[in-house]
């Protein structure tokens, strides 16, 4: 049963996303999981976190993130169940896909740096700042807006940014100083 099935009752799936919990912590578990974190039900959902926090599934999700050669959306569904897990010590690992060739993959690892760990990545959200795709320096920009030393960083970006959604998310970054 995938947990993401509408037609399967929410009831089944979060007992399906508990049972996947007490299994063994492998590629396809994790994977079957992260299917219930795209559900907008909480219930899943804390389900699933429960479930992923039990199997200690968050170094497995940093190598899900890194394998440069796996399909971009289990990539960034790994970086969903990060993001979902918050686990701090796992923030540092993670910088190098800020450079990575996969423009989703480096919004998506910004977006997670909005959640925790951005003091681990300043030097490297800094330089997404000038990301060529708006997606990154969006999601650069909010995580930096928290961290006082990318201040002046994010001022420069202010005068030359043209992107609208970008520019919102500069003036959000400003006020919240």
């Amino acid at each position: 049963m995938k947990l993401n099935d509408s037609q399967v009752g929410l009831e089944f799936r979060v007992a399906e996303a508990k049972r996947l919990g007490g299994g063994l912590l492998n590629r396809k578990t994790v994977v079957a999981l992260l299917e219930g974190l795209e559900v907008k039900s909480e219930v899943l959902r804390d389900a699933v976190r429960a479930a992923l926090e039990k199997l200690k599934a968050a170094p497995e999700l940093v190598k899900m993130a890194l394998e440069s050669g796996a399909p971009v959306p289990e990539r960034l569904a790994a970086l969903g169940g990060l993001r979902t897990l918050k686990p701090a010590e796992v923030a540092g690992a993670l910088v190098p896909l800020l450079s990575d060739r996969e423009a989703k993959v480096r919004a998506g690892v910004a977006q997670l740096y909005c959640v925790f760990g951005a003091a681990d990545a300043e030097a490297a959200l800094v330089k997404a700042l000038n990301d060529a795709d708006a997606s990154v320096r969006y999601f650069a920009v909010l995580a930096c807006g928290a961290l006082p030393g990318a201040k002046a960083a994010v001022s420069s970006l202010a005068a030359s940014e043209k992107d609208a959604v970008v520019k919102d998310a500069l003036a959000q970054a400003m006020r919240s100083r």
